[in-house]
């Protein structure tokens, strides 16, 4: 069902006509990103679903780790994608462990400091 091996999380609904999927699928296959989909819509949700407010049985959360995911209607999307979720997508499920914010240590996640303008 899920193709972990995609460079690139597709994430449709209900705006995405036929024609827009279309130009899509040829832009990534032009560019040679092997992709998969999430529709909103089917799965009533993005991180949670939205009758219950629970995490969806089947989801799309840990399958995909690194991959490019694209909001294809980012105002409809983006409050139904939990910011953790972002978190795990791209830093691993491990993060919280890795990253200390109590810690005054360097760690791994070094953030500049652009208040000093270095």
């Amino acid at each position: 069902l899920f193709d972990r091996s995609a460079d690139v999380l597709l994430v449709t609904g209900r705006s995405m006509t036929r024609e827009t999927f279309v130009v899509w699928a040829a832009l990534l296959r032009a560019l040679s990103l092997r992709f998969d989909m999430w529709d909103v819509e089917r799965y009533d949700g993005l991180s949670y679903s939205r009758a219950t407010n629970r995490r969806h049985q089947l989801t799309w959360v840990g399958r995909y780790h690194g991959a490019t995911v694209v909001l294809t209607d980012a105002a409809a999307h983006m409050p139904l994608l939990h910011a953790q979720d972002v978190n795990d997508h791209f830093l691993g499920p491990g993060w919280r462990t890795d990253y200390d914010v109590t810690s005054t240590s360097s760690s791994r996640y070094h953030h500049a400091d652009l208040s000093s303008g270095a």
